[in-house]
């Protein structure tokens, strides 16, 4: 079967990394010897000798349950303590024995009859059935949300031979046993199509008309003081000029309509939930459920993403200002600060890196070099995603990093603080979590408790779609959402 022969390769790969990375010296010199019994025991079953006869009498059931087992054991060990503080090898070796159990899964059960593939559909040894697609798909989720970067590449080469097996295969099947039925349902596909593109059309432009009411709202709720606002640049500068004019100097500013060429604002428009839907899906993403990530009735959660669209964004699109604002907030789901380009890379490709992010301080070219330069300082910014309803909130809080913020969808109001600032914005010094998030609630101080906020100056703005914010390393923001909004930042 072809896609096992692929899956094969790549495990044979992600066997190599392993080896080169010498994970075994690494866990003899922790002295981890409960984890390489597991890794042997794994590793004796699958005879690894690169043959053609590779996959010839493993025990895949066996190998299935003892990576199962070293997976649930490394899950624990990184969610012993904070994320940054867990070892990098536990990470990595969560994400190698997610692809070993994979490997194992699609032979285990592809091979064979399984009651659970072949549920509603005709069973097809070339193909991997959706149900089956669904629990490899959500395993590896898992591998790149929980691991690290090493095994990366190797696990999103799996997703795509996953992703585009089924499709392929289904195309295929339907093109060499139903022409005539496939021209009948083009037919009837394009009248669908058309009835809803015009749907979708009402629809969008019933929400552009909600939000833009939304939005006279807000504005009304949020006057912006005409002495306090951001500097706005509207022909994007050098990068000299940026480095010298705002990096050295510590100073924000908003480049406007700076992203109007990239592909999620044009042929793969990220304002369109649909486009986003048919691509990521099936995929768990983690999102934050409450009013905020400091609000002591906030909770994480896995979710499909599809269920994440509909519930938590189609559905807040629909919520009247006059609702119940509290109880609204408290509902409000925000997948915030996440991996998402790293799990898909399609998405990855609808956007670009900011070519400010090629400078940094203490070079002297402002950015130029040679283009292997360029690359590696490419490789270092990270990248978040920010997806959400109306009304999501980050609370007042710094970052180490340069930062940009691009907004791709939707409007954020934005107030920013100088790290000058600090002794007026009362940060929660007495935690490890939350040292760089003030206490006070921007929009509704204390005063009471927080008495020198009064005195915090502070410069604002209303980041719109096309627009990016570049926020100075250790510089305080408060974010808030107007509407529904895609965000995308960028830290180096």
């Amino acid at each position: 079967m072809d896609y096992q022969r692929e899956v094969t390769k790549l495990f044979k790969k992600s066997y190599e990394i392993y080896k080169e990375n010498n994970f075994e010296i690494k866990l003899n010199e922790k002295n981890n010897k409960f984890l390489l019994v597991y890794l042997n025991l794994i590793h004796s079953i699958l005879e690894i000798d690169f043959k053609s006869n590779f996959t010839k009498d493993i025990d895949f059931k066996q190998l299935m349950t003892l990576s199962e087992e070293l997976m649930k054991i490394l899950f624990d060990i990184i969610h012993t303590g904070t994320w940054d503080n867990i070892e990098t090898i536990f990470k990595d070796l969560y994400a190698y024995s997610s692809i070993i159990y994979i490997f194992s899964y699609m032979f285990n059960n592809l091979e064979f009859n399984n009651p659970i593939i072949i549920e509603k559909e005709h069973y097809n040894p070339n193909i991997i059935p959706i149900p089956i697609k669904k629990i490899l798909l959500k395993k590896l989720d898992m591998a790149i949300l929980f691991g690290d970067k090493l095994f990366n590449l190797v696990i999103n080469q799996i997703i795509n031979l996953i992703s585009n097996n089924n499709n392929n295969n289904n195309n295929n099947n339907n093109n060499n046993n139903n022409n005539n039925n496939n021209n009948n349902n083009n037919n009837n596909n394009n009248n669908n199509n058309n009835n809803i593109n015009n749907n979708n059309n009402n629809n969008n432009n019933n929400n552009n008309n909600n939000n833009n009411n939304n939005n006279n709202n807000k504005k009304n709720e949020i006057i912006l003081n005409k002495e306090k606002l951001i500097k706005r640049i509207s022909t994007p500068p050098s990068l000299n000029e940026f480095k010298n004019d705002f990096m050295i100097k510590g100073i924000p500013c908003v480049i406007e309509n700076y992203m109007k060429e990239w592909p999620c604002f044009n042929e793969r428009k990220w304002s369109d939930l649909n486009y986003l839907k048919q691509v990521a899906g099936y995929r768990l993403v983690p999102i934050e459920i409450g009013p905020n990530y400091l609000h002591e009735k906030m909770k994480q959660k896995l979710i499909n993403f599809n269920r994440f669209i509909d519930e938590y964004i189609i559905s807040k699109n629909n919520i009247d200002d006059g609702d119940d604002e509290n109880e609204n907030r408290e509902n409000i789901g925000y997948l915030a600060q996440t991996k998402l380009f790293e799990q898909i890379p399609q998405l990855r490709n609808d956007i670009l890196i900011p070519e400010y992010c090629k400078n940094g301080i203490g070079g002297g070219d402002g950015g130029g070099g040679d283009n292997n330069n360029n690359d590696t300082k490419e490789q270092n910014v990270e990248i978040n995603a920010w997806l959400g309803p109306k009304g999501t909130v980050t609370p007042l809080h710094y970052d180490p990093k340069h930062n940009f913020l691009c907004q791709i969808v939707g409007r954020k109001y934005i107030k920013l603080f100088s790290p000058n600032e600090s002794k007026n914005l009362y940060p929660h010094l007495n935690s490890t979590l939350f040292f760089n998030t003030s206490m006070v609630d921007v929009e509704n101080p204390d005063y009471s408790k927080f008495p020198l906020f009064k005195n915090a100056d502070y410069i604002e703005l209303i980041l719109n779609a096309g627009d990016i914010l570049y926020i100075p390393p250790t510089y305080w923001h408060y974010v808030k959402s107007l509407n529904q909004s895609f965000s995308v930042s960028y830290w180096w």
